[in-house]
């Protein structure tokens, strides 16, 4: 996980320089058609940084807290609790089938 987060950093982040840089002279213009311009630029250049925060540092972040959670309820379901043995319902009754027969068999 660590790994494939970690090459998908300078594609996500030269992907938004990149736009950012192009849509500067865009929001920076002045001139004939600059106003109506820069009113286009504008949410794209909110759109590309927002985006780039989700996909570096908010996703990543949720997955992670997703996954630990996930682990842990795995090892809580599978723990056995105070006096259980740990045994299914299903091979539950074959184990003191064969814990009767061994104790009369002695």
């Amino acid at each position: 996980m660590l790994d494939g987060a970690a090459r998908r950093v300078r594609p996500i982040a030269m992907t938004a320089a990149t736009l950012v840089a192009g849509l500067m002279p865009i929001m920076l213009g002045e001139g004939t058609g600059a106003e109506v311009m820069r009113r286009i630029a504008a949410p794209m250049f909110g759109g590309v940084l927002g985006a780039a925060v989700l996909a570096l540092a908010v996703v990543p972040v949720l997955f992670l807290l997703w996954h630990r959670r996930r682990v842990a309820m795995s090892a809580f379901r599978h723990q056995p609790q105070h006096g259980d043995t740990g045994f299914t319902d299903e091979n539950r009754s074959l184990h003191e089938l064969h814990s009767t027969a061994s104790d009369s068999g002695s």
